[in-house]
């Protein structure tokens, strides 16, 4: 990634930085420096006033969704109580959202990450059917014929 014109000198009200900057992203997101903002351009409000350049991770200030080729992978703060809980299946996850919600809102939910392809149809479909969604307690092995 060519970071040309990445800031060189950064306000020093801006955000203060840990001393360890390790990072690795397989998806290769990319990675921002911001030399001026507002509160209000940080919360969504427009870009006016906001100087962003692109940088290596380790000079970065946020990391943004998109990928080099101009999809996005998403990344998501979570204002909210969660739980991320490892399955069985290397490499996986169970998210549990701790926010109550009406079935009519969840199915909405469901539905939604189903189409952006981040959960599976299928399951989506079981889920809508049973009207409530279920996974494996971290505990127990699913037997061969189950597919996460």
């Amino acid at each position: 990634m060519n970071y040309t014109g990445c800031a060189k000198e950064r306000l020093a009200s801006t955000v203060t930085k840990g001393a360890d900057r390790t990072w690795n992203d397989p998806m290769g997101r990319i990675t921002l420096q911001i030399s001026r903002w507002t509160k209000r351009d940080m919360f969504g409000a427009g870009s006016r006033g906001e100087e962003r350049s692109l940088c290596p991770p380790a000079d970065a200030d946020v990391v943004t969704s998109l990928l080099p080729d101009g999809r996005h992978a998403p990344v998501l703060d979570l204002d909210l109580p969660h739980r991320l809980v490892p399955s069985t299946t290397q490499g996986h996850s169970h998210l549990y959202l701790d926010v109550p919600m009406s079935w009519r809102r969840y199915k909405r939910l469901l539905k939604a990450l189903a189409k952006a392809g981040i959960l599976e149809q299928g399951y989506v479909a079981v889920s809508l059917y049973r009207q409530h969604t279920a996974v494996w307690m971290p505990w127990v092995q699913k037997a061969g014929g189950h597919q996460e």
